[in-house]
């Protein structure tokens, strides 16, 4: 099978419908091509939309007759779907997004967008995605284990979004950038949230004694992965005129620790960015989630990891004018998510 449909069928498909589909399709099948081709051109659709209309053909086949269709009968299947001309997952919009409409309905319009959260698995990645996906944002997730990201993604389309998900160690430099890579060929991001931090080991490292392979390993994971994921899909939203990049800060940047020092970089790289993005559409922020009960947090923190929803998720949201800002997400904590949109321009701190 050839790599990109290998790659495609792995990333926006969970594992059991990718197998099903496998049945059908050969390494460089030209008929899979043809198919997915013949999808894209009369849908004027990325690639990944293509491969979702053809497994929604798979799919109603056996819903209908109880069985999985011959690969003729696929093949069939695929054609008779075009000729009804159903519009399946992903409709074609004139433009990205519409600023006069956003103004009056800031969710509404960014309802169906897809947004990438890192970390997504655990502690404020899990409270995100939940939160995105219940205001009818579609998602891309990562974390490191395939498992945890089955069953978010579960919990994801129960809230009516698509997820499609990716394990990745983003740790290593050569799987960020493979994914950077993906998305930039496959999604149109419209937010992007780098969630996904650590403290190795666990608890306040000090300056003194430096164990070069934990400072190179939280570094990698906390400012270097962002970056290549961002310069990865920056283009993409300039060219669309649209994007929001939030990255997950912490007010223990204060505090001298290698930890600290990585979220200092971050904050950093955040307020560098930030600095050329004004007229282009796109806007990068910080987001301070506040000392909250997580695996990183500990159990003396004082607040629940609930709390930083919306504040977590509002950035995605805001008007071109928040830009290189710090967000609180406490200063939202019992909000809607409308209420946090509003509120959200006049808390948002210089970095």
């Amino acid at each position: 099978m050839g790599n990109s449909l290998e790659q495609a069928l792995g990333l926006v498909l969970r594992i059991d419908d990718a197998d099903s589909f496998l049945e059908y399709i050969s390494e460089d099948d030209p008929v899979t091509e043809t198919l997915i081709r013949t999808v894209q051109n009369a849908k004027n659709w990325p690639r990944h939309s293509g491969i979702f209309y053809l497994c929604d053909a798979l799919s109603e086949f056996i819903d209908q007759y109880g069985r999985k269709p011959t690969r003729g009968e696929f093949v069939a299947a695929v054609i008779h779907k075009l000729q009804r001309k159903e519009t399946a997952h992903f409709p074609e919009r004139s433009t990205f997004f519409d600023r006069s409409r956003a103004k009056a309905d800031p969710i509404g319009e960014l309802k169906g967008k897809y947004g990438l959260v890192t970390g997504a698995t655990r502690g404020i990645g899990r409270q995100m995605a939940l939160a995105l996906a219940e205001a009818g944002i579609n998602l891309f997730l990562t974390s490191r284990n395939n498992d945890d990201l089955r069953e978010l993604s579960k919990l994801v389309e129960e809230r009516g979004a698509h997820c499609s998900y990716m394990p990745v160690d983003l740790a290593s430099p050569q799987q960020v950038t493979k994914l950077g890579e993906f998305l930039a060929e496959e999604f149109e991001l419209a937010m992007i949230f780098n969630n996904a931090g650590i403290n190795q080991p666990p608890g306040k490292l000090p300056l003194g004694g430096v164990d070069a392979n934990a400072w190179l390993n939280m570094y990698q994971v906390n400012v270097v992965a962002p970056a290549i994921l961002i310069d990865a899909v920056l283009p993409g939203m300039k060219q669309r005129g649209f994007g929001r990049i939030v990255n997950t800060t912490s007010g223990i940047k204060d505090i001298p620790c290698a930890y600290a020092a990585s979220k200092g970089a971050l904050d950093k790289l955040t307020r560098d960015y930030a600095a050329t993005l004004e007229g282009t559409g796109v806007t990068m922020n910080v987001l301070d989630p506040g000392w909250v009960r997580t695996e990183l947090g500990g159990d003396d923190a004082p607040d629940h990891v609930t709390t930083t929803v919306p504040g977590a998720i509002v950035g995605g949201f805001l008007p071109d004018d928040v830009n290189g800002r710090w967000i609180n997400t406490q200063d939202f904590k019992g909000l809607t998510l409308i209420e946090a949109i509003k509120l959200a321009p006049s808390k948002a701190s210089d970095l």
